[in-house]
This record gives C-alpha cells, sequence and structure tokens, in this order.
C-alpha cells in the first residue's frame, strides 16, 4: 500500500488533506482543498500524480 499512496504526494502540494483507501481491491480516493480545482487543473494536477507514479513504481 505504501508504494501505492507515494503517487499521490504530488497531490499533498494541492490539496490540505487526501486519504487513498484500499477496500476490497476497490481504491478511493477523497480529497479536502481550499481552492477549487476543476477542468484542466484538475486533470493536471491528476496527470502529474499518475507520472509520478509510473516513473517511483
Amino acid at each position: 500500500m505504501d508504494e501505492l499512496e507515494g503517487m499521490f504526494y504530488v497531490l499533498a502540494d494541492e490539496f490540505l488533506l487526501y486519504e487513498l483507501q484500499c477496500i476490497n481491491g476497490i481504491f478511493k480516493l477523497t480529497i479536502e482543498t481550499d481552492k477549487v480545482i476543476q477542468g484542466d487543473d484538475l486533470k493536471k494536477v491528476l496527470e502529474e500524480a499518475i507520472k509520478y507514479r509510473d516513473e517511483n513504481l
């Protein structure tokens, strides 16, 4: 689980709190933020997290 959670380190810069859970093989990401992140901005943040995962796992 620690390796999978590592892909979300990039999200820590954007969100106040994030939590990754794995229940019965289904992953759930919960985020809290003090600003609105939507559309292309949200897509960019998630793409950066996926890129981090791909480079580090």
